[in-house]
């Protein structure tokens, strides 16, 4: 099972808004995983998963309401040094992450 980091800010212009879009996002980081292939540090989240880092991210995509333009999701698989970027970034990450493969969903 890979292990993979997934570091994420989701921006709404209200509160509501933001819970619902936040818990909705967690709940799908959480599916089909026991309560110890999965553990949450603020924003960011450490997996054991057996998707690989394509459906990992395209699933994400697909069943939240991502807001490319405002929201920033990195997901990060460390034993095949690869990276993935939806939204924006922070560019620390980059530089965290020099020697990690960027690919594209």
């Amino acid at each position: 099972m890979a292990v993979m980091t997934v570091d994420f800010d989701i921006i709404r212009a209200d509160q509501n808004s933001y819970q619902s879009a936040r818990e909705e996002f967690i709940e799908e980081l959480r599916r089909g995983r026991r309560e110890d292939q999965i553990r949450f540090d603020r924003n960011r989240c450490f997996l054991k998963t057996p998707e690989p880092i394509h459906v990992l991210a395209r699933r994400l995509v697909r069943r939240n309401k991502i807001l490319i333009d405002r929201d920033r999701v990195v997901i990060i698989e460390a034993q095949s040094k690869k990276i993935c970027v939806l939204g924006g970034c922070d560019m620390r990450i980059f530089e965290e992450f020099s020697n990690y493969k960027l690919i594209d969903i």
